[in-house]
């Protein structure tokens, strides 16, 4: 039998958070160990989080208090995409 994607991520969704957590986490490993990738995804996002701080340090780039990001995704997740 084959899933779509589509329906594999809705069975994921439907998991309980610590469930989704671990399958996350073991996907993302399993991303880091393959070999044929060109870069890990903990390589991406240590660059990714070098980039940000050297933006942040240079005053291009503000920092955002977590109530208000908080706000900002839960606007995200509830408004329909345009």
């Amino acid at each position: 039998m084959v899933i779509r994607n589509d329906e594999l991520l809705a069975q994921a969704l439907s998991l309980p958070r610590d469930a989704r957590e671990d399958l996350a986490e073991r996907l993302l490993r399993s991303v880091d160990d393959d070999e044929q990738a060109p870069e890990s995804a903990s390589a991406a996002w240590d660059r990714e989080i070098v980039a940000r701080l050297q933006r942040y340090d240079a005053g291009t780039e503000a920092a955002v208090p977590w109530d208000e990001l908080r706000d900002r995704l839960e606007q995200r997740r509830t408004d329909p995409p345009r």
